[in-house]
């Protein structure tokens, strides 16, 4: 009589889980995804020179004050309702600072993937929201392409 191997059933529901895990990860809405862009960066924006020039890191001690904050967009992101998100960093959940898009603005930026992977300047008012710092951008002129 032939033995059955004990580690047949454990190997088979950890397959499964694993499988699952994967499938739930790649498919949970808002989800940050990176996209790579076709299109070359450009920028020949004139910031207003009174104002403080941050990093993003700085952005929370800047609530409610106008500034232009700096940093690299190392992700892009974008709703189910089609809000965009340009995020200083791979995890955007513990990121101090990131800027939004939302959609009634997107066609103002026909091409926002020309900044992922490029160090920018932002400027606008900080607010925060889910206690995390953010610029709303509503116009193209409030960020600029400084590398």
């Amino acid at each position: 009589m032939k033995e059955k191997n004990p580690w047949v059933l454990p190997s088979l529901i950890l397959g499964i889980a694993i499988i699952t895990a994967v499938l739930l990860y790649k498919l949970l809405p808002g989800r940050t995804s990176v996209v790579t862009s076709p299109f070359p960066a450009t920028s020949s924006v004139s910031f207003p020179s009174d104002l403080p020039v941050i990093q993003y890191t700085e952005a929370p001690n800047y609530i409610g004050k106008e500034a232009i904050v700096e940093g690299t967009v190392v992700r892009m992101g974008s709703s189910q309702r089609g809000t965009i998100f340009l995020n200083f960093c791979f995890d955007y959940r513990k990121c101090p600072f990131y800027a939004v898009i939302f959609a009634s603005q997107a066609s103002n930026f026909p091409h926002p993937q020309q900044y992922q992977g490029k160090k920018v300047q932002i400027w606008g008012v900080i607010g925060t929201y889910r206690n995390q710092a953010q610029i709303i951008l509503n116009d193209p002129s409030q960020i600029r392409v400084v590398e």
